[in-house]
């Protein structure tokens, strides 16, 4: 490996509170130059992307919770010599509990039967959290 490459990058939950993703995932590749990459964030596996901003009236805050298309980001990582080895979507195996103002973002989960299985969803406000796990390695 040469002097600006590493073995590996873990980016957890950072890439959907930026505007794209795509200038984050430019500077791992070109300045960190790192044999595999895995991150964690709200993806949605359609080709589908959806930027949202939250305004937070109560506290006066405005920030963005930003869901990439898995299809999308697979196909710019290839362009950078990227393979999407593996993804999975994050289930979670803990109930949380609903905050007590529904005028602050705050994640809970909500049970649900899929497949004849109970699994959890996890939501903020009004959104629906789709946090999964993506492992790129380098081609």
């Amino acid at each position: 490996m040469g002097l600006n490459s590493y073995d590996g990058v873990i980016s957890l939950q950072t890439i959907s509170w930026l505007e794209h993703f795509r200038g984050a995932f430019r500077n791992v590749f070109f300045n960190l130059n790192p044999s595999w990459f895995a991150l964690s964030s709200l993806f949605y596996e359609g080709n589908i992307s959806a930027y949202t901003q939250v305004h937070e009236y109560e506290s006066g805050k405005v920030f963005s919770y930003n869901t990439y298309s898995i299809t999308q980001v697979k196909a710019f990582a290839e362009k950078y010599g990227y393979s999407l080895v593996k993804y999975k979507p994050f289930d979670i195996s803990v109930d949380l509990p609903k905050p007590e103002s529904s005028d602050l973002m705050g994640t809970f989960t909500q049970q649900i039967v899929r497949n004849d299985a109970v699994t959890r969803l996890q939501i903020s406000g009004p959104l629906l959290m789709s946090w999964y796990m993506l492992f790129f390695r380098k081609t």
